[in-house]
């Protein structure tokens, strides 16, 4: 089975469409399919990454200028060129290797429909990973790992009734880490003495920096804050960290997963990590770094495994410090919120997911 990835990384966009695209290839490589990736070269690609980890990567062109369609929202900007555009040259990377594609898998929020049309006739079947439920979709089957309270019919009239839908965190495209630490790891006991920061892979706006100043004004607590490959703040944040010997700082880790384990409580963004934390059962104070993460916040804080603090721009250091102590006073509301972060997600989603893909292949050659 071959499988060609469409997704984009950049310092807008952040890094997690690329990041649990990569996930799922690893998967299915594993299982015997050939898997490649197209992606767009913005500022803070990842394009070598994956070429690091030994899949092919078509690399379509940086933009020459900002793509500045007035009817355009917010996510086809991120596009940065017309869906047309960027349908001819993915179709132009299709056709460049041999072979027929049996899924082409496309993980971006400024495509849709339109785009997926287009490539129908190249490919043997399409998945579209999606957290927005915003717009209408071509496709065979559809992810959505997110939580959210009417899963089952918010994509109502945005796919066709042949169209599998997988739903839910319990789908959560998470690295083996995270399944192998969590069959280890101690149970916890509620106590709050490290504290791990992570605002995503990018973090373009340094809310890293309003994290690790919080901590630095509790003398009780240590930290370890994990800034990410793109992040264009790094140097400063590194410095900031070194103020204290209380607060380790790692760039580019791949032991995310030990990371989590050995944390108390995490403060960190709304987004594809929010699952990453729960495989592990790591209580967080959450901030919506993107507003299309403030739905998925109010909706952790109502299941009780998280508390939303809100905007991250509005959020202060002394709003989080002030949470903090909050929970170390409270041990009990911690331990209740670890366990029902361990309930949603269990950490075999990328399996599950790959088998289906699998299974409905089968089905369609049948």
């Amino acid at each position: 089975m071959r499988v060609v990835i469409r997704c984009d990384a950049s310092i807008e966009i952040g890094t997690g469409h690329v990041m649990r695209c990569l996930t799922l290839a690893e998967q299915l490589r594993a299982d015997g399919a050939s898997v490649a990736f197209v992606s767009r070269e913005f500022d803070g690609h990842l394009c070598e990454i994956i070429g690091n980890k030994q899949f092919m990567c078509f690399r379509l062109p940086k933009p020459g200028q900002q793509f500045s369609d007035q009817f355009a929202d917010e996510y086809a900007r991120w596009l940065a060129v017309p869906w047309r555009e960027d349908a001819e040259q993915t179709a132009a990377s299709l056709r460049s290797e041999t072979g027929e594609t049996g899924w082409l898998v496309v993980d971006h929020y400024g495509l849709g429909k339109d785009w997926e049309e287009f490539l129908r006739p190249q490919v043997g079947a399409i998945m579209v990973i999606d957290d927005l439920a915003n717009r209408p979709h071509d496709c065979d089957m559809l992810l959505d790992q997110n939580l959210h309270p009417k899963s089952e019919t918010r994509y109502n009239g945005l796919v066709a009734g042949t169209c599998e839908l997988l739903l839910g965190p319990n789908y959560a495209m998470l690295r083996p880490q995270f399944a192998q630490v969590r069959e280890k790891m101690l149970k916890r006991d509620g106590s709050i003495q490290r504290i791990l920061i992570f605002m995503g892979g990018a973090d373009p706006f340094n809310h890293t920096s309003k994290a690790v100043e919080a901590v630095l004004g509790l003398s009780d607590l240590s930290a370890d804050v994990i800034v990410g490959r793109s992040n264009p703040n790094a140097s400063a944040i590194i410095e900031m960290c070194h103020r204290s010997d209380r607060i380790e700082c790692y760039q580019g880790v791949d032991n995310v997963a030990e990371l989590m384990a050995t944390a108390d409580l995490a403060i960190g963004a709304a987004g594809t990590t929010t699952w990453e934390r729960c495989s592990v059962g790591l209580p967080t104070l959450l901030v919506s770094v993107a507003d299309n993460q403030t739905e998925l916040a109010q909706f952790a804080q109502e299941a009780g495994f998280a508390l939303c603090l809100g905007l991250a721009r509005e959020v202060t250091p002394e709003q989080i410090a002030g949470s903090i102590r909050r929970l170390m006073t409270a041990p009990e509301v911690v331990k209740t919120m670890s366990h029902r972060a361990m309930e949603l997600v269990d950490g075999q989603g990328c399996t599950k997911v790959a088998a289906q893909m699998k299974q409905k292949m089968r089905e369609s050659i049948a």
